[in-house]
């Protein structure tokens, strides 16, 4: 809304405070808290007249009048002032914020608080939530009544007060039992949370926003209607210029008649009602209207209201009522409720036989057409109002049907729209809240047009009213947007200015008039106003020192003529159109500035003489001023230098110029050679730091670049070399075994360490002996391993050295000396050829004789053996060779009763009988072998014959045994030559060294 709806009922409210306030000497005023620490002991305190004056804070009280017509004020002028919102009246008990209940006369003033936190409740008898009014008539004006449980101002038993510019809002009942509907001991319990009207007397509700009010179904049996406004019976309500929105309830969100009998006379008069909700889906009726059962009848006066929503519905009977130039609007379309479905409805027989006069309305359904049922009277439409915006602008467009469509006789018409302009035009009034006004055309015109400088210029605006209203007002002249003046506008819709005042020049004129009570604002067309002059020389003649360094100070002087007297007015010195000076001319017509803002640069300077009334304006010749920047040196350091790869190293650049107190800035590159390491930006000290571990082993050639700026010139600053040495390493060497043997496998172990030791070397290491490289092998986690079987005897002199890596310097551990011994052995036998016949066995003897100091034992064996033969050392290891040579004994069988005993250890059960007595027999030779130790080199036993006859014979017998078990004699080679390989070779696991000899066997027929 554009204008406040409230304005033309402000002004008696005020004159009435006026009246109190302006009496000082027969009242007297009490400021809360400077004389009294709580509101309600200032109203304690003061007397009849008595202005209670309340500076902002939040004050938790209940406050009581108690019959005193005193003014309790924040000094407000409208509900959106600061000081309503920051003076609070918060409810620190159940029940009423503020109260009325002792009689207080209409000189009792409540204006301009926030009044909030009020509790309703019936159990403990504490009626309304914010404000409860019984029996009184005060005035409630300008406050915020807010956020208060029940209702946010309840009147009862006779009360008439007036209700006025105040916004009251987001006023609940909770979704609980009926503990907390309004009520009081002199009329029954309603259910309005915005504002409830219960067995009133006069009640005037005038300019009031009443909206974001919340009724749940479930509060009391009758709590469904009127979250807006609620009205129960009374004798008179009027309900004037108000705004009812976005109220939240069952049914009739915004305004409703809920209990009988209802009000006797109801006048709603230039009401905005729109966007009210129903909480359970049913079609929101923006208004209810009950009537009765029997007489007395109720009568309504309904004229000029929007109500845009599911409009409007009548109940029952009514005595003789008028609605006129109301817009109806269901926007919603059909119901499936019938009566609902239209923006008027009558629902009962009753309603519609009532003596309702019902003509120029607009009653609109933009879904499918519903009568409503209602009796209608002449000059009703049915059609789109045309408002602005249907969610929140419910201005009609000029262009809307219901322009001039109202009924200009209807009664109780307001003087005034809810903008506060004239509610009728040359006799036609609008239907709804707002009439359309027309835009006076304004012509203008400006005499002479084009006048010399000094001269007098009159410029006539005429108003034109294109009806039969007179505009009045003021008339504002401008040239540009500069206010010229205002002057009012005569009887005759005229008003003229005068002025000698323009300067030299063109300017463009217009008229604007802000418009009166009938009449909108208008703007007028342009008039060009050229004002003349003689000409000038304007002539810049020395802009000193030139060339200047950054910010010196530099002056101007001009020189400003004409042909006649000396002009007088204002010289702009320009440096490139950017003005560094305005300077008035003295009285020789001379201006002369001096500056000192002028960066590095080159600058047309000029200066412009602006003109005046009398004289025109003009522009210098152009010096060109050279504004040097200032040289600079640039000093490069490094920390630390040297440094080695990896180390933070911080560059420092420091800039220097001859000017002192102008800061630095720009860009400082720092580059290593060619390559540029970093940019940053300089301190206003000059000094620019840049650090970087990112340099490798060498070293580096570092500069420092300042890039200069507006004041400053760029320079270079010295190299710096920057010397990266590689990180210092040491190599531990351990080699094994050591010594060795020629051909064994040898460990080298190579373990590196840097200086400082947070770092581990990386790279490769290079085994060598004095004969050159043995290998190579990378490091891991600074160890590096290699193993080698090449090594020849001798002592080899090895060393491990650590390859250049970039990062680490190349070092070579301590000398190892490694012996390789030429450890050997030889292996010879007693013989090498053997003739033994099937079924014989020889023993011969294998000679192992050491080398070199060949120290360690050696293992032998012997291999292939033929089928049914076997090779077999007595002992497959020698002692120590440390000692000497050792001699082993071999047997060479061709006899398979060696293993016979494993060919049988397969056979069934019922052999066992015949291999018991083949072992009892081979069991008695055994014992005599077992005395002389079974060795033909016991001589003491047997003579060698003898021997080899009793081998035999034991020999036969467990065979004999065997062939008990199988059946079968034991089996022998076959005739034939074959090749024996004896092999002998080093005990230890790591060398390789083994030698071998051939025995030939002959195996006769």
């Amino acid at each position: 809304m554009t204008r406040s709806h409230r304005t033309i009922y402000l002004v008696p409210i005020l004159s009435v405070m006026a009246a109190f306030l302006s009496s000082a000497d027969a009242q007297q005023t009490i400021h809360v808290p400077a004389d009294q620490p709580t509101i309600q002991a200032a109203i304690n305190a003061a007397q009849n007249d008595d202005t209670v004056l309340v500076s902002p804070g939040t004050y938790n009280e209940n406050i009581d009048f108690k019959g005193k017509a005193i003014v309790l004020t924040t000094g407000a002028e409208a509900f959106s002032d600061a000081s309503v919102a920051s003076t609070i009246i918060n409810g620190s008990t159940d029940g009423p914020v503020v109260s009325f209940e002792t009689n207080e006369p209409a000189a009792s003033i409540l204006n301009g608080f926030t009044i909030q936190n009020g509790h309703a409740s019936v159990s403990s008898g504490l009626g309304a939530g914010g404000i409860f009014i019984s029996n009184a008539s005060p005035q409630i004006t300008n406050n915020v009544i807010t956020n208060n449980i029940g209702c946010g101002v309840h009147v009862v038993h006779l009360a008439s007060p007036l209700i006025q510019g105040n916004d009251i809002k987001q006023n609940t009942y909770p979704n609980t039992p009926t503990d907390v509907l309004c009520h009081s001991s002199y009329g029954g319990e309603v259910s309005g949370t915005g504002l409830a009207i219960d067995q009133a007397g006069t009640v005037q509700v005038f300019g009031n926003t009443i909206e974001d009010n919340i009724l749940n179904e479930n509060t009391a049996a009758g709590g469904v209607c009127g979250a807006g406004v609620t009205i129960s019976s009374g004798t008179q309500v009027v309900l004037q210029n108000n705004i009812i929105r976005n109220n939240h309830a069952t049914f009739s969100p915004g305004f409703c008649e809920n209990v009988l009998p209802p009000v006797s006379n109801l006048v709603l008069k230039q009401n905005l009602f729109y966007g009210n909700v129903s909480l359970t889906g049913r079609a929101p009726v923006q208004v209810y209207l009950t009537g009765t059962f029997a007489a007395p009848y109720p009568s309504v006066t309904e004229v000029d209201n929007t109500i845009y929503g599911a409009g409007q519905e009548l109940l029952l009977t009514f005595a003789q009522s008028t609605i006129a130039n109301n817009i109806f609007v269901n926007n919603l379309g059909p119901s499936n409720i019938p009566e609902l479905g239209a923006g008027l409805s009558c629902v009962d027989p009753e309603a519609q036989s009532s003596p309702i006069t019902i003509s120029h309305n607009d009653i609109f359904n933009t879904g499918q057409f519903q009568s409503g049922g209602c009796t209608l009277g002449s000059a009703n439409l049915s059609v789109d109002p045309l408002v602005l915006n249907v969610s929140d602008d419910f201005h009609t467009q000029p262009t809307s049907p219901v322009v001039a469509a109202g009924d200009i006789n209807a009664p109780l018409l307001p003087s005034a729209d809810l903008d506060g302009r004239a509610r009728t035009v040359c006799g036609t009034i609008d239907m709804g809240v707002y009439e359309v006004h027309p835009h006076p055309p304004i012509t203008l015109a400006g005499s002479p047009q084009t006048a010399p400088g000094q001269s007098n210029v009159t410029f006539t605006a005429t108003v034109t009213g294109g009806n039969c209203n007179m505009p009045t007002g003021v008339v504002t002249f401008l040239d540009g947007t500069t206010v010229l003046g205002t002057t009012p506008l005569n009887t005759s819709g005229v008003a003229t200015f005068s002025t000698s005042f323009l300067f030299v020049g063109t300017h463009p004129i217009t008229a604007t008039y802000s418009g009166d009570f009938n009449f909108e604002d208008s703007i007028s067309n342009v008039v060009t106003e050229i004002i003349t002059g003689p000409p000038t020389t304007t002539v810049l003649s020395t802009v000193s020192p030139n060339p200047a360094r950054p910010l010196q100070a530099i002056t101007m002087t001009a020189t400003v003529s004409s042909e006649f007297t000396t002009p007088a007015g204002n010289v702009n010195f320009m440096a490139n159109g950017t003005i560094l000076a305005p300077v008035p001319l003295a009285s020789n017509g001379t201006a002369r500035a001096t500056v000192s803002t002028l960066h590095a640069g080159i600058y047309n300077i000029t200066a412009i003489y602006g003109g005046s009334t009398e004289y025109a304006a003009s522009t210098s010749n152009a010096i060109v001023e050279t504004v040097l920047g200032t040289d600079t040196t640039s000093t490069l350091t490094a920390s630390p230098n040297a440094a080695i790869p990896g180390q933070s190293v911080m560059l420092t650049a420091t800039v220097s110029g001859s000017q002192t107190g102008i800061p630095f800035n720009g860009i400082v590159t720092f580059k290593d050679g060619a390559n540029t390491l970093g940019a940053v930006p300089i301190g206003t000290n000059g000094v620019a730091s840049f650090s970087t571990s990112a340099l490798l082993t060498g070293t580096h050639p570092i500069t420092a670049i300042y890039s200069g700026s507006s004041d400053y010139n760029t320079s270079v600053s010295n190299t710096v070399v920057e010397v990266v040495t590689a990180i210092p390493t040491s190599i531990g060497l351990s080699i094994s075994p050591n010594p060795a043997t020629a051909g064994q496998s040898v460990s080298m172990i190579a373990t590196t360490v840097s200086n400082p030791p947070n770092q581990t070397p990386t790279g490769t290491i290079t085994f060598s002996d004095q004969s050159g490289i043995l290998g190579t092998a990378p490091l891991v986690a600074g160890v590096a391993s290699f193993t080698t079987t090449t090594l020849t005897a001798g002592t080899h002199q090895v060393a491990a050295t650590l390859n250049s890596s970039g990062s680490f310097a190349p070092t070579t551990s301590a000398v190892v000396s490694e012996v390789v011994n030429t450890f050997d052995f030889a292996l010879t036998a007693s013989t090498t050829s053997l003739t033994i016949p099937g079924n014989d066995f020889q023993v011969i003897y294998v000679t192992v004789t050491p080398s070199g100091g060949f120290p360690r034992a050696v293992n032998l064996t012997c291999s292939p053996a033929p089928l049914y033969a076997e090779c077999v050392f007595e002992q497959s290891t020698t002692h120590p060779l440390s000692s000497g040579p050792q001699t082993m004994k071999l047997t060479v069988s061709t006899s398979s009763v060696f293993r016979y005993g494993k060919q049988v250890s397969s056979n069934s059960s019922g052999q066992q009988s015949r291999e018991h007595n083949a072992a009892v027999l081979s069991g008695l030779l055994l014992p005599i072998f077992l005395l002389c130790g079974i060795s033909i080199e016991a001589p003491h036993c047997f003579h060698q014959r003898s021997k080899r006859l009793l081998l035999l014979l034991a020999i036969a017998s467990f065979g004999i045994s065997l062939q008990g078990c199988s059946g079968r004699l034991p089996l022998g080679t076959s005739p034939g030559d074959y090749v024996l390989t004896v092999t002998a070779s080093d005990a230890a696991p790591t060398n390789a060294l083994a030698h071998s000899l051939k025995l030939d066997l002959h195996v006769p027929q």
